[in-house]
């Protein structure tokens, strides 16, 4: 599910945190981060000019556009060595407050289990699952309730090795999506895929592979009335994986495939056309390093899951760590994102979601970590977001700073 897991990432991200390290197996943190957010609803500038069926939120009781937020969190990390098996376990309790939003208040968390295991010589595979529970974003809606989103993805992986080159792969993963907010259900999703393939390491373990994907996604809370179109569909997307090492301190990932998307309801508009991803890691120096990603695919939000859009992503992302204790991690994105017009109805929104829309969304992300104890760490965060739209109700700006302690014990 191309744009069901692509979605997945982009909530799951900043949520899964890393698992404990091998010296250290058992970790237990608290962390306090408070932020301030000078456009929490995602909404343009003078809302109500550009269009006068809308209220601007400072109209609205209890509301005000920007807000500063308090993150209390706690959790574990746990990763477990026996043999040929590796465990990892991390799991992460959220309690959110707004100070002037206060009815947007909620309790969240994600989890993270990964379970890698090998059975003779040849069989081997990992067992995961991922679920996270957070508000949703409100660049796709103005709507401006609660919506506690719960996500989930569960999955099997299996790698038969032929000699000491070839394997075949075999994967399934099911995947959910549920929002709390009524309006916003016939946005759940439950999905499933499965994968094959054929993989190849050289001597120098780089790898080359063959694979193909096949995935359904059933939007079951699409309400059944006249003139109201399906949005379940069938996926296939065949492709090729090259992962190649240069040097240590060079690295290159690509894939590139053919995606064809058929919708079940003939009303709705299918898909077909190239995906590709180009991924590059470069380290001139021991304290620099530079990621690097270029995509094209059709993904879409994981809080507007039918309304799939055509993208083309750039991400620049150096890394400078000066000392141990000290590291510096910026990210520029830009992507141009063409909507192929699948999109229902949401409430909130005057204007109807068409194939003729197009959005240019550039971010830029800017993290000072310092630790200088092992168990003590601070974080500053900046955050800027511009999205221009050919929709000016689509259109925004805002930037969020924030301060985080970590106490890990």
């Amino acid at each position: 599910m191309a744009a069901v897991s692509g979605s997945l990432a982009l909530v799951l991200a900043p949520a899964v945190h890393a698992a404990a390290d091998v010296k250290d197996p058992f970790d237990f943190f608290v962390a306090d981060e408070y932020s301030y957010d000078d456009n929490l609803f995602r909404v343009p500038q003078n809302l109500s000019l550009l269009d006068p069926t809308q209220v601007d939120v400072e109209a609205l009781p209890g509301r005000s556009e920007d807000d500063y937020i308090n993150r209390l969190s706690a959790g574990i990390d746990l990763r477990s060595d026996a043999g040929r098996q590796v465990f990892n376990l991390g799991l992460k309790f959220d309690d959110v407050r707004y100070q002037r939003n206060d009815d947007l208040n909620y309790r969240g968390g994600s989890g993270v289990l990964g379970w890698d295991w090998q059975v003779g010589s040849h069989l081997l595979g990992r067992v995961t699952g991922i679920y996270d529970r957070t508000q949703a974003s409100f660049a796709n809606y103005l709507l401006f309730d609660r919506d506690v989103v719960e996500t989930s993805v569960y999955g099997l992986e299996l790698r038969y090795r032929i000699g000491s080159r070839f394997a075949l792969l075999g994967a399934g993963n099911v995947a959910s999506g549920d929002h709390s907010l009524a309006v916003r259900r016939d946005q759940n999703f439950d999905g499933e895929t499965a994968r094959a393939g054929l993989e190849y390491r050289t001597p120098s373990n780089n790898l080359f592979a063959l694979d193909y994907r096949t995935s359904r996604v059933e939007f079951d809370n699409v309400p059944d009335f006249p003139g109201v179109v399906r949005r379940d569909y069938d996926e296939d997307a065949p492709g090729v994986i090259a992962k190649y090492a240069f040097t240590v301190k060079t690295s290159l990932e690509a894939r590139a495939g053919f995606l064809d998307r058929n919708y079940l309801d003939p009303a709705a508009r299918d898909y077909s056309g190239e995906t590709w991803s180009l991924s590059a890691s470069w380290e001139p120096r021991v304290q620099l390093q530079f990621d690097i990603k270029a995509a094209h695919d059709l993904r879409a939000y994981s809080d507007a899951e039918t309304d799939y859009f055509e993208v083309d992503l750039l991400t620049i992302a150096p890394i400078w760590k000066p000392t141990e204790q000290l590291k510096l991690t910026t990210a520029f994105t830009w992507e141009q994102q063409d909507y192929i017009g699948n999109g229902l109805p949401i409430g909130g929104l005057s204007q109807p979601l068409d194939g003729a829309r197009q959005d240019d969304v550039q971010s830029v992300k800017v993290k000072l970590d310092y630790s200088p104890r092992d168990m003590l760490a601070f974080a500053v965060t900046y955050q800027l977001i511009e999205r221009d739209s050919n929709r000016v109700l689509r259109e925004y700006e805002n930037s969020v700073v924030g301060f985080q302690l970590k106490l890990t014990f």
